[in-house]
């Protein structure tokens, strides 16, 4: 395994017997952020006593009698009271899931017949892959990314782009090519990343294309640094009496054969080629976030930061929800007022099949980290050679 920057610590699970203290210093402040918005949000409940705050978090959580007690719930009722809890009960009033609701407002049969200007969505959820028919689920592939940007380009009514990101990365060479067909999509249309849970190593550096950026501000953001790694399966195969002999012609031939360790020039050569997507990762940032090499290698070393954090060290441009991002896009449209003026059109980028019943219980067998092990499976069949990946992350 070679990682590029300290912090890059996806791959040290495979590899160490505890947690090295990069891995825990960037994850308790992460932590700490969470913990922190937590309380503001609960604090503003409980206004007049501060120290309520801190009673709550010690004896939550409760039953619904003991949460009414101590006024962290104002009303206690059964689901088929809840009209008349609220008061609502004869009034016409009916109850409908949220997301029908969604999707009956989106309906095309209920538009305005004058459309208002219009936005493309595209959503990049998941793992960043170079091809569909591979096992993993929650992933995109490269066809589908470049086919939704290609649409959202040709498309004249489409007078912007949302980059709705939600990705830990993934592939370095498909996060190369997605990042160019942005930034040349941005040369004709405003663009705006949004990053919503996680925009880390592959998700970063596609968003870093955009003209702005738009996060939450627990949004997990950055991980600019590279992992490159082979496995190795050959004790594997001893232990079960299976031996691979080998014939090559050429002195690199087989390095990446799991079947075989590798030399020491060979390792050289893998922890040059990261080094190489390293320093590319740290120019892409610094030109599209108009910073300094140096500023950038300060904030990069495969370190995740909320996204209020990378804020405050202009790795992001805006905090806030969608909202806020299509705020953002509207401005850059000319002639167009606010966000709320903006109809939305998603384009879908097609997302991988689950994984099969009898790999996702192969997998579980592995324990804690058999996910992990499943996407490093994923990019191994694939042929990735290097790739920005942050496993596990914490989330909301």
């Amino acid at each position: 395994m070679f990682a590029c920057g300290r912090y890059k610590t996806a791959a040290e699970r495979f590899d160490s017997e505890q947690m090295s203290d990069a891995q825990r210093e960037q994850t308790l402040e992460i932590l700490q952020a969470v913990d922190a918005s937590i309380r503001q949000a609960v604090a503003r409940r409980f206004e007049h006593n501060p120290g309520a705050v801190d009673l709550l978090f010690q004896n939550t959580p409760c039953l619904g009698e003991a949460a009414l007690n101590e006024k962290y719930v104002d009303v206690l009722c059964a689901k088929d009271e809840l009209k008349e809890k609220l008061g609502l009960e004869g009034k016409g009033v009916f109850a409908s899931r949220a997301e029908r609701l969604l999707r009956y407002r989106k309906r095309t049969l209920w538009r305005p017949l004058l459309n208002k200007p219009a936005v493309a969505v595209i959503e990049i959820h998941g793992m960043i892959v170079a091809e569909q028919g591979q096992l993993m689920a929650k992933a995109v592939c490269e066809k589908s990314m470049l086919k939704a940007i290609a649409k959202a380009k040709k498309d004249k009514k489409l007078l912007g782009v949302l980059l709705d990101i939600n990705s830990p990365g993934g592939s370095a060479e498909v996060s190369e090519t997605v990042y160019r067909a942005i930034r040349k999509l941005s040369e004709e249309k405003p663009v705006v990343a949004y990053f919503s849970d996680v925009a880390a190593s592959g998700g970063y550096f596609i968003g870093v294309a955009a003209s702005s950026i738009v996060a939450r501000p627990l949004a997990i953001t950055g991980s600019i640094g590279v992992i490159s790694m082979k496995p190795v399966l050959d004790r594997v195969l001893q232990g079960l009496g299976v031996k691979v002999e080998r014939v090559e012609v050429s002195p690199h031939s087989t390095m990446f054969s799991p079947w075989r360790r590798l030399q020491h020039s060979e390792a050289d050569i893998i922890r040059r080629e990261a080094d190489v997507f390293y320093q590319r990762f740290i120019d892409v940032v610094a030109k599209g976030r108009a910073l300094s090499n140096e500023q950038v290698q300060e904030y990069a070393q495969g370190r995740v930061w909320t996204g209020e954090a990378a804020h405050r060290r202009g790795l992001v441009d805006e905090l806030g929800g969608v909202a806020t991002a299509l705020d953002c896009l509207a401005k850059a449209i000319p002639g167009c007022g606010s966000g709320r003026e903006l109809q939305t059109r998603t384009i879908t980028v097609r997302k991988r099949q689950s994984v099969p019943a009898w790999l996702g219980a192969s997998v579980g067998l592995l324990g804690r980290y058999g996910s992990d092990v499943g996407d490093l499976l994923n990019l191994c069949l694939s042929r990735e050679k290097v790739f920005y990946y942050e496993p596990n992350l914490p989330t909301e």
